[in-house]
């Protein structure tokens, strides 16, 4: 499900770089991770900045998560 918002986050994302990107949730706007070209991420967050929404850090994590048992 998505929103007119969100789908206003997405476009201007891809207009500065983007490859795509998907809301998070239940899709009431609350966040939408966005994969961008290499080298573009600045220029996708400041797009988006000046669009008015925010931006939270993230990053890709190199391993799942690991259980380990105490035994």
């Amino acid at each position: 499900m998505s929103t007119p918002l969100i789908e206003r986050a997405l476009s201007v994302a891809r207009r500065s770089g983007a490859l795509g990107g998907k809301a998070c949730g239940a899709g009431g706007g609350g966040c939408v991770v966005v994969f961008v070209r290499a080298g573009a991420k600045r220029t996708c967050e400041a797009a988006l900045r000046a669009a008015g929404f925010q931006v939270l850090p993230a990053r890709i994590a190199s391993k799942g998560v690991q259980v380990r048992t105490m035994l």
